[in-house]
């Protein structure tokens, strides 16, 4: 049935056209016309709703009130669009492969640079190149290597290269201190600019994380020591101002550790610990603390919150006072 009605629509729209084509048609062909187009129009519109898949026969009424008008308004054009868009691509559709990934050869990531450079040597490594190995050349390479460690661990050995003979050694080491130096310095002057604008109590705390990381170090000593730190001890306490935090008091009691002002560490490490800190966390600084005031019956309280069995400085530090 659905072949008839797409023949029956061409035959009719063929029918309806035929008129038209004579030299002058009159009033009566062109009724004719119309009449045969609706009629076509209609069986077009039809043939394509059953020819349409069962998944999409849905809102018949609107659908068919669609495809009549669009063939109606349309002629013969209409029926060719219809019949290649719709039919033919639904029916007849491109290949759809079921595969949703693709296997590729796995190609080797390219070596950093830091591997290339003493990638087999630590920290202990390359401090021995930097004391005992003549080859200048050698210790260049050593020095490049350092940069890649963490900073605790590249700072010393840098500053260790600075009393190097070799003057290009020196500057090498130079330049890398002065690079870190510098952008921690960015990195305080850009939290600075933020704190101006909203003054939230985490900016202050990371602009005296930033301090404190200068002296902690060891970039930073003497006269240009102790400024950081006082730097760190204000913000700190602004800080707190804002909103008192555990971390902020651990940081201001550690602070005022490095500047040997034990009473006012200890207030602050305590709220620290009260807080929220464990006192695991907080335990090694208030040992030190009572270390430097001579407190060793507080002292040997604090060293029982010290890891025992391991191979950490904490747990050698508590075995030699036990």
């Amino acid at each position: 049935m659905t072949i008839w009605l797409f023949l029956q629509a061409i035959a009719t729209e063929a029918m309806a056209v035929y008129p038209l084509m004579q030299p002058s048609p009159v009033a009566s062909e062109w009724l004719v016309a119309l009449s045969l187009h609706i009629f076509s129009s209609a069986s077009m519109a039809l043939f394509v709703w059953k020819a349409m898949p069962q998944n999409l026969q849905v809102h018949r009424t609107t659908t068919f009130v669609f495809l009549f008008t669009f063939h109606l308004f349309l002629p013969i054009v209409g029926f060719i669009g219809s019949t290649i868009s719709i039919v033919v691509s639904l029916h007849f559709p491109h290949p759809h492969s079921d595969i949703t990934w693709q296997a590729c050869k796995h190609l080797d990531l390219s070596t950093p640079d830091k591997e290339k450079i003493e990638p087999h040597f630590g920290a202990g490594a390359l401090r021995e190149i930097l004391l005992y190995n003549k080859d200048s050349a050698r210790r260049l390479l050593a020095i490049q290597a350092v940069q890649y460690l963490p900073k605790q661990q590249s700072v010393p050995l840098l500053q260790l290269a600075l009393k190097d003979l070799d003057d290009d050694v020196r500057l090498l080491a130079y330049a890398s201190l002065e690079t870190i130096e510098t952008d921690v310095n960015q990195s305080i002057s850009l939290f600075k600019k933020q704190y101006k604008q909203s003054n939230k109590a985490e900016i202050a705390f990371d602009i005296a994380q930033q301090y404190w990381e200068l002296c902690y170090l060891g970039i930073a000593d003497g006269v240009i020591k102790n400024y950081y730190l006082e730097q760190a001890e204000a913000f700190l306490i602004s800080a707190n101002n804002i909103q008192e935090k555990a971390p902020f008091n651990l940081l201001l009691g550690r602070v005022y550790l490095e500047q040997k002002k034990t009473e006012l560490a200890e207030i602050h490490l305590s709220k620290a610990q009260t807080g929220g800190l464990k006192m695991t966390q907080v335990a090694p600084y208030l040992a030190e603390a009572a270390y430097i005031a001579k407190d060793y019956q507080k002292l040997q309280q604090y060293l029982a919150y010290f890891p025992s069995g391991q191979s950490s400085k904490l747990s050698q530090l508590k075995a030699f006072w036990s």
